[in-house]
């Protein structure tokens, strides 16, 4: 397994349920990334920022750190866990 510490800003299509939110698919370097499992969800405060990080999975064996900043309406990808 190859893992990758990236911190790319990415487009991240999701909705809101129950008050949460999760991620559908999104999209990294020109391909389009299915959330087929949500693995884990928490936040983590940065001085008075609350950031959403999601543990989260595609179609194969390869999984995503990614995150979401409510001040900014941003999204990243933080790491990659790549199976090959």
């Amino acid at each position: 397994m190859r893992i990758e510490s990236l911190e790319e800003t990415i487009s991240v299509i999701g909705y809101f349920q129950n008050g949460g939110l999760k991620p559908i698919r999104f999209l990294w370097r020109g391909r389009t990334v299915p959330v087929k499992h949500l693995a884990s969800h928490w936040t983590s405060r940065e001085g008075r920022d609350l950031k959403h990080f999601y543990s989260v999975s595609d179609n194969g064996n390869d999984y995503y750190e990614i995150s979401f900043h409510p001040r900014t309406f941003k999204w990243m990808l933080n790491r990659v866990f790549l199976d090959g």
